[in-house]
């Protein structure tokens, strides 16, 4: 890999990570669209890994409550509020996993083209506008409400959706302020992409993944730091303005890119 393909993607991964527009699409578009190399896998577990150490950094307290979650739920305390809270992330969680592993083949064969990320980046994006024209009411993250965000989260399987975009959405369809469902989008993050990411390093060591592999350790350790600076700011700007700035800027960037693929791809 070049220099410039490492600070580029990392940075893109970063920024789009967290925000509603889609970082697996992204991370497919760049190198499409500027004739790079696929940066294999070790380098997209790297710069995901950074993101993940972001999102546990800016939300500490909320990590602190999940780890000792899990504690309490394995000695029989679910009703503790650190309990809850990390059964509902597993319940909003489920889901994905589930499906990722349903759909594994149809996914990477079929939905990693050009035109269904422009058709997913459009429909998505007006979904979260419609979403976002709901007013806020006083809903909170019940049981049920979780399985929704999780049900909504398993449409990130297609890339050019946003996990952080469908989820948000829910969270707007269900009632909730921006700035909470940001907020638990967020942290639905944590056991996605640490999980994801898991696995996908165990089928790397295990398999043919680390033919692919296209960087050096230098370089993967500098994906990783990049990607960790961008998406801890990344997360702060969204977190400190998505309530006046709304969900709209986000869904022009969509519709943009849409029509830009789109174009690319037609003309």
């Amino acid at each position: 890999m070049e220099w410039l393909q490492v600070f580029v993607l990392s940075i893109v991964q970063g920024i789009t990570e967290f925000l509603p527009i889609s970082s697996s699409a992204h991370l497919i578009v760049v190198p499409e669209l500027t004739g790079w190399m696929n940066q294999g896998i070790l380098f997209d577990l790297s710069v995901h890994l950074g993101t993940l150490f972001a999102v546990m950094l800016y939300f500490k307290a909320d990590t602190l409550r999940i780890l000792e979650g899990i504690k309490y739920t394995i000695i029989g305390r679910p009703a503790h509020p650190s309990s809850l809270l990390f059964i509902k992330l597993a319940i909003a969680t489920l889901p994905l996993l589930f499906c990722a592993a349903l759909l594994k083949e149809i996914i990477e064969n079929d939905l990693r083209g050009i035109l269904p990320i422009a058709l997913a980046s459009i429909g998505f994006g007006l979904l979260l506008w419609l979403a976002d024209k709901k007013p806020s009411g006083k809903t909170h993250v019940s049981f049920k409400n979780a399985l929704i965000f999780g049900l909504f989260q398993v449409l990130a399987l297609i890339p050019g959706t946003s996990r952080s975009g469908i989820t948000m959405t829910a969270g707007r369809f269900l009632g909730m302020s921006r700035i909470e469902s940001a907020h638990f989008s967020m942290l639905m993050a944590i056991p996605v992409i640490g999980i994801l990411t898991a696995l996908a390093l165990l089928s790397a060591l295990t398999g043919d993944g680390l033919v692919s592999n296209h960087a050096s350790a230098i370089q993967l350790a500098a994906g990783a730091a990049l990607s960790f600076i961008t998406a801890y700011i990344a997360i702060g700007l969204l977190m400190r303005f998505v309530d006046c700035i709304g969900f709209v800027p986000f869904v022009i960037y969509r519709a943009i890119l849409g029509i830009f693929l789109l174009g690319w791809l037609y003309l």
